[in-house]
């Protein structure tokens, strides 16, 4: 019975998808569906929104960094702090190490943030856009940006996704960050190294500067705007 259950929280998921719906509307449809599995478990309606509140209440902190996260984002893109990022770190690729960079860039983007759509939405749809106009792989470009957005996100002191498992399994973030860190340097490693080897096979093609001209021209490139970041690595430093 409980695979009927999940399978219909699956449905709900891609049909909300396919039929381009808010992905809210399929969790709360997944509430109800879990609500009616847990009264056929013989748990009465209080006993569930009991539970339910100490769901709440164990990610609280999480919804309010949701909160944080979107206002620091929003206030980032308005005083120039991405397009500095995009602008100054876009520039450095060339098509010899444009993989590996793509991956670094869009990783620390991703790390800044503590969130790999944002990334992705951002400085990836650079990258993506210089692989295109380079003539390089859209497989191994799109497979670069997404895996160094997620890996960014990952090893996030903002990362919501941290902050949960911390959350659930009562640990402490910086000590599961540090030890990701330490499983992780193996395969940071080996994938600097594949993307390196890919990006030097394909040499050909060339970057226009002009796709950033967009940026010098909306935006103040000073380096001061770059000071929002750094104020975040370095309270991330203080409180660890």
């Amino acid at each position: 019975m409980e695979w009927m259950f999940l399978g219909g929280f699956c449905a709900l998921l891609f049909a909300s998808v396919a039929l381009g719906f808010h992905v809210l509307w399929a969790l709360l449809g997944g509430y109800l569906l879990f609500f009616a599995y847990g009264l056929l478990r013989g748990h009465t309606p209080a006993a569930l929104l009991h539970m339910s509140a100490q769901g709440i209440h164990t990610v609280k902190n999480i919804l309010f960094l949701f909160l944080l996260i979107g206002m620091t984002t929003a206030l980032w893109r308005g005083s120039g702090t991405i397009a500095f990022l995009i602008y100054h770190a876009a520039g450095l690729i060339s098509p010899a190490v444009f993989p590996l960079l793509a991956f670094l860039l869009c990783a620390g983007m991703s790390f800044l943030t503590g969130t790999s759509f944002g990334t992705a939405a951002t400085i990836g749809a650079i990258c993506m856009t210089m692989a295109n106009t380079m003539g390089l792989s859209p497989v191994l470009s799109a497979g670069a940006i997404l895996s160094g957005s997620f890996f960014g996100d990952r090893c996030s002191p903002m990362s919501t996704s941290a902050l949960l498992v911390s959350a659930l399994t009562e640990t402490d973030l910086y000590h599961n960050l540090k030890r990701m860190m330490a499983t992780a340097a193996v395969p940071l490693a080996l994938t600097c190294a594949i993307y390196l080897g890919a990006g030097l096979a394909h040499r050909e093609g060339t970057f226009s500067q002009s796709l950033l001209e967009p940026f010098a021209q909306g935006f103040t490139l000073h380096w001061v705007t770059v000071l929002p970041a750094a104020v975040i690595i370095l309270l991330s430093c203080i409180i660890e």
